[in-house]
């Protein structure tokens, strides 16, 4: 199996508009080129990485979908962080997944830059491994493992819960067929990314779809609202306090 089938669909999509952030359109195209590059500088002459926990901090954006997809392309296990998380819960994940490596913007080099020094793992930023020169990339089986995400811990210590390529797909085709996705959709994305809502059921199934994915690296309700007003978007996915929150809103501004 040479390539992830989410990334054989993507070529067929080429120059339409996979993730809106910062202002900036990018299409599929883009992605695909932009992640195999993060893949060639994550392998760095290794033609494998053979499953090495590569964690990431970065906020819903085309850097978060293209870090993510290079870490599979490149044969990775994607450990996706809390941008919310306090050191010692990051520490609790990055130990406990037995992390390797750990990605973030140059923006956030600052906030783990201490941690990282003190459990020596090697931080790198997204603007450093970006720009990996074309190379060969591992064949992936789709029972290879895929994803660690942790639980909310609300009883005990988060625990990792693993993903393999295959449970991913599976997530992914089940949703899409049941929810008629298009690829003339267009969908909201500000729920979290360290959680399946965000990451399974808004950013994969959009991209497997070749659907566009407008991103917000915070919840801008006005903002929001305002684009549903215009009818920008087809699909819109929240929790209750989203909702509520959208509703408070609609009713002040009905009462004012």
């Amino acid at each position: 199996m040479p390539e992830l089938e989410q990334v054989r669909r993507a070529q067929s999509f080429g120059a339409r508009v996979a993730v809106t952030s910062n202002g900036h359109d990018h299409s599929y195209d883009s992605l695909l080129s932009v992640s195999e590059g993060i893949a060639a500088s994550l392998l760095d002459g290794s033609a494998d990485l053979g499953e090495e926990r590569v964690a990431f901090l970065i906020p819903a954006s085309f850097e978060y979908a293209a870090v993510q997809w290079g870490i599979w392309r490149a044969g990775g296990v994607a450990v996706p962080l809390s941008l919310s998380a306090a050191d010692p819960e990051l520490e609790h994940v990055i130990t406990d997944a037995q992390v390797d490596r750990i990605i973030v913007p140059e923006d956030s080099v600052e906030k783990l830059r201490p941690l990282c020094d003190r459990l020596s793992k090697p931080l790198l930023t997204v603007e450093q491994i970006s720009s990996g020169q074309s190379v060969p990339l591992p064949e992936l089986d789709p029972q290879r493992r895929a994803m660690i995400l942790y639980t909310s811990g609300t009883t005990s210590k988060p625990k990792g819960v693993v993903s393999t390529h295959e449970n991913i797909q599976a997530q992914i085709t089940t949703l899409v067929e049941a929810w008629g996705w298009l690829s003339e959709d267009s969908i909201p994305l500000f729920l979290p990314l360290h959680h399946v809502h965000g990451i399974v059921n808004v950013l994969s199934c959009a991209l497997w779809s070749g659907a566009r994915v407008d991103c917000f690296e915070s919840f801008d309700a006005q903002a929001i609202l305002e684009r549903v007003a215009d009818k920008e978007y087809s699909v819109f996915m929240g929790v209750p306090t989203i909702y509520v929150k959208l509703i408070r809103i609609l009713e002040d501004a009905h009462d004012g």
